[in-house]
C-alpha cells in the first residue's frame, strides 16, 4: 500500500509554470461533497472529504477526478481521528474520469485564480482597466 502525505486542497501538474488556488460552492441540489461524489458516479462508502480535478491533454474532455474518503461516519469521527493522528486525516483515495461539463455542474460557482510563479509577489494593486 502506498502512503502519502498531502496538504488538503493541494494541487499540482508536471511544471507548476502558474499557481494559485480554486474555491468552490456545491449546487444547492447536492448539498455536500458526498452527493457531489455520487453525482459523478462514486459510490460512497464514508464521508466525502475532499475532490480533486486533473485536467490533461490527452484526456480531451474528460477530467481525472480523485475522490478523498474519510472511512467515518460523522464529523466527530474526523475530530477524534484528527486528534489522534497529530493532524493528519487518514483517507483512501479513488480515481474516476468523469466530463468536465458534469464536474462543474456539481457546482454553483467555480472559481480558480492563477499567477506566475516564482515572483516574488505577495500582492498585487489591481485599477479595472476602462474600454
Amino acid at each position: 500500500m502506498n502512503v502519502e502525505t498531502k496538504r488538503p486542497g493541494q494541487a499540482s501538474v508536471q511544471y507548476g509554470d502558474v499557481r494559485g488556488e480554486a474555491a468552490a460552492d456545491i449546487a444547492d441540489v447536492l448539498g455536500g461533497l458526498s452527493a457531489v461524489g455520487k453525482a459523478l458516479g462514486f459510490r460512497v462508502r464514508g464521508m466525502i472529504v475532499g475532490i480533486r480535478m486533473f485536467a490533461g491533454p490527452a484526456y480531451d474532455s474528460r477530467v481525472s477526478v480523485t475522490v478523498q474518503v474519510f472511512e467515518g461516519g460523522s464529523w466527530d469521527d474526523i475530530k477524534v481521528a484528527r486528534e489522534a493522528s497529530g493532524g493528519t486525516l487518514p483517507v483512501t483515495e479513488h480515481d474516476l474520469m468523469v466530463p468536465l461539463v458534469d464536474f462543474i455542474r456539481c457546482f454553483k460557482r467555480f472559481s480558480v485564480g492563477l499567477f506566475v510563479r516564482d515572483t516574488g509577489v505577495h500582492e498585487l494593486k489591481a485599477v479595472m482597466a476602462g474600454d
